[in-house]
């Protein structure tokens, strides 16, 4: 190649390196896609008041009394065990957005958003408005379920997230014999065959009352106040003996 056709190409490649540059100035930037976002707004457990689950045809519905904690109002009145509710709650503060499929589904039936699977609605405290979360079909690839959220978005997120909201009434039903937190109990009275058991808690230490009155093991203690919270009531078992603990 002679000198001349050297230089031609070198001034040609300039060009195309000088064009290129150019227009890579006047491109937006490529756009990401949020990772990890949270699925739900941000908000405090305390704050929940009501908590609506429609889950394959079947509704259930949760309301938090003043002092008395919660209870099942629909399809049924009872007691719900709170145990049970935070899992719900912590369930939608944990879950993630795993990737933003468009900002408004063009056809929600085709994910199982119309109608959903699952409808998810939180309702908080005077002035502050609902939260609904609908849960669509599984992903033909991979393990997350389609949703969609108050900002309309169509994403993906866990699909553990339905496992824990899709629950009827039963699951929530409060079957311990003393609906308490082991750590709030201060006195366990138990009568035995061999006579009545007393112990009991001042200021983070455990004493025996009664058959006798010594310093007692805060381990056995503690895991004697567990061991009684976690017992639930059955259809069918044996007569429990009477047990007084607060």
């Amino acid at each position: 190649m002679s000198l001349r056709g050297l230089l031609v190409l070198i001034s040609l490649l300039a060009a195309v390196v000088f064009t290129l540059y150019w227009l890579g100035r006047g491109a937006a930037p490529p756009q990401t896609t949020p990772s990890d976002a949270p699925l739900v707004k941000a908000f405090a457990e305390e704050a929940v008041r009501e908590i609506d689950l429609a889950c394959a045809g079947a509704g259930v519905t949760l309301e938090k009394e003043t002092s008395l904690g919660w209870r099942i109002t629909k399809p049924l009145e009872a007691e719900a065990d709170p145990r049970r509710v935070h899992d719900v709650v912590a369930a939608l503060q944990d879950a993630r957005v795993r990737k933003v499929i468009a900002d408004t589904a063009a056809d929600p039936a085709a994910f199982g958003l119309s109608p959903a699977a699952c409808t998810v609605r939180l309702g908080f405290g005077t002035g502050t408005a609902a939260a609904t979360l609908r849960l669509g079909r599984s992903s033909p690839v991979g393990s997350e379920r389609y949703a969609s959220g108050e900002d309309a978005r169509l994403v993906l997120t866990d699909a553990s997230l339905y496992g824990v909201v899709a629950r009827g009434a039963e699951a929530f039903l409060e079957k311990r014999l003393i609906p308490a937190d082991p750590e709030s109990i201060a006195r366990i009275a138990l009568d035995r065959p061999d006579g009545r058991l007393v112990v009991a808690s001042a200021e983070g230490v455990w004493h025996i009352e009664s058959p006798l009155r010594d310093l007692a093991s805060a381990g056995a203690c503690t895991a004697l106040a567990r061991a009684i919270t976690s017992i639930e009531l059955s259809a069918s078992g044996p007569v429990l003996p009477p047990v007084d603990a607060h």
